[in-house]
């Protein structure tokens, strides 16, 4: 990421911010550079300067979303010792509705992997594997696979409680 004057990362910003609002009604590859030029007041060369199209624009919001999420929960790790998925829910909570768009999008698949990496040492800390464990990789596979399943159910059914579907993935798959 470049580093930019506070002006400069107000204006990504708000350019991140229209595209997510964007995919949130269509598929990527129907968002232009013209149409978020239109939506955000800027000139197309002005969004140019800060990305290359509207890919680059998608990757850039999953890694901006992936890091917040990283900083999230490495200062929950270094402030509290895990001993329960609940201690997970306010980070999936206050990020549930980005997981999900992104998720859903053409890459999605890219983004849920970046993100798994991101959750590994989560995982492995909350349930004491260890690194040289066969299974780990398959454990976090199930994983991964298991948690954006719930989010999407629970975006998609807000009524329902996660915590309760996060705690039963937990009994399922980490035995313990």
């Amino acid at each position: 990421m470049k580093n930019f004057s506070k002006k400069s990362n107000i204006t990504r910003q708000s350019i991140l911010t229209e595209f997510f609002n964007e995919i949130k009604q269509k598929r990527v590859e129907k968002i232009t550079i013209s149409h978020l030029a239109q939506v955000t007041n800027l000139n197309r060369s002005t969004i140019y300067q800060y990305f290359l199209d509207t890919y680059d624009i998608l990757e850039q919001l999953e890694d901006d979303t992936i890091f917040a999420i990283q900083n999230k929960l490495l200062s929950t790790l270094q402030s509290k010792e895990y001993q329960d998925i609940e201690q997970f829910l306010p980070v999936v909570e206050e990020f549930t509705e980005r997981i999900y768009y992104l998720s859903q999008t053409s890459q999605g698949h890219n983004f849920k992997a970046k993100l798994l990496v991101t959750l590994e040492p989560f995982f492995i800390q909350l349930h004491q594997l260890q690194i040289q464990d066969n299974n780990i990789n398959f454990q976090l596979y199930i994983v991964q696979h298991a948690i954006f399943n719930a989010i999407n159910y629970w975006y998609e059914h807000p009524e329902k409680d996660l915590l309760d579907y996060l705690k039963q993935l937990q009994q399922l798959i980490f035995i313990q």
